[in-house]
């Protein structure tokens, strides 16, 4: 029974740090700040368990036939193989297109950012260092891996579509014109359907559910499987931008890093259009506007950096956020 208890919470600990790895890369979890508490709290539950396991017969006169020479290769293969397994079908199957690349770029620059980045300062020289650094420059082309991976979309069944009934010509019948979310050609939606409704589209025959919800309509389309970039993809690239400019600008490559976070802006803009007051898009648009700032402040352009501040600020105020308000307070005291 103590030999199955501890081969079993040996053999759980090893699926936890493989998820882990298989998330982050093992170098990365090693440099991932915060700390992954997941896998160090594993490795050390599991280090504890065979430790315990060796005393126990050492000292304790119990039995464990998995720690003798004779099963040391089988041992080794229960706890090992199962994980692997799990690691490589985690890695490839599970996980989204471009998220291995997105998580391992992320974690460098966090960690780098401890070192090299100072908000409204150069750093010459640890700018000059990171700019020659190999794992930096394939740190940005993991940013653009997960780019492109995340531009491509993915095989759905659903295609979504919202409209704004306040840009919408409602008619005397309280139905609207649009188009079909599959095939485009045009359908006559009920703006009434609070409760929700169903019905198909007469030429593709796919079935349409409408949902109104405020002053937005929410209709889905079912039954066609096609590639599509959905707003959570588009999400994902403006962040990867966002990342990939601040890694840009602790290499002092200010004009570049200005860029994607342009590329980012324009994407965040994007999604702000369709949904005016979600909060996870602002606050995007906030961070967005502060890393222009401080980057045009460590420059030097103080105009520029005083207009990203306060654009900011304006964001944060709308959206009730406070955390960084004292931050970006000192930030434009410097300015004066």
């Amino acid at each position: 029974m103590y030999e199955k208890l501890t081969m079993a919470v040996m053999l759980i600990c090893n699926f936890i740090i493989a998820t882990q790895w298989a998330k982050y890369g093992i170098m990365q979890v090693s440099i991932q700040r915060p700390l992954n508490t997941r896998a160090l709290g594993a490795g050390f539950v599991g280090m504890l368990t065979f430790t315990a396991a060796g005393l126990a017969q050492k000292y304790g006169h119990v039995e464990f036939a998995y720690l003798t020479e004779e099963h040391l290769w089988r041992t080794a293969g229960i706890l090992l193989a199962p994980p692997f397994i799990w690691l490589m079908f985690f890695r490839y199957t599970l996980m989204p297109a471009g998220q291995y690349d997105y998580n391992q770029a992320i974690i460098r620059t966090t960690f780098w950012a401890l070192q090299n980045y100072r908000p409204g300062v150069r750093l010459v020289d640890q700018g000059n260092t990171l700019k020659q650094f190999p794992i930096a420059q394939r740190t940005l082309q993991l940013f653009e891996s997960a780019i492109a991976a995340q531009s491509k979309g993915s095989n759905v069944s659903t295609i979504p579509k919202v409209i704004d009934l306040d840009e919408m010509e409602v008619s005397y019948r309280h139905t609207i014109s649009t188009s079909c979310p599959n095939c485009g050609m045009p359908v006559e939606i009920s703006v009434q359907a609070m409760a929700g409704a169903e019905g198909h589209c007469v030429y593709c025959s796919k079935m349409l559910t409408v949902k109104r919800i405020g002053s937005k309509l929410y209709i889905n389309c079912y039954g066609s499987s096609r590639r599509t970039v959905t707003p959570h993809h588009r999400k994902n690239i403006a962040i990867a931008y966002e990342e990939m400019g601040l890694l840009l600008r602790m290499m002092n490559r200010f004009a570049d890093a200005q860029e994607a976070y342009e590329m980012a802006r324009g994407v965040t803009n994007g999604l702000l259009e369709d949904e005016p007051n979600n909060q996870e898009y602002l606050s995007l648009l906030s961070l967005i506007a502060f890393r222009q700032a401080e980057a045009y402040h460590a420059q030097g352009s103080h105009a520029l950096a005083r207009e990203h501040y306060n654009e900011a600020l304006a964001i944060d105020r709308k959206t009730g956020q406070s955390q960084d308000r004292q931050l970006i307070g000192n930030l434009l005291a410097q300015l004066k």
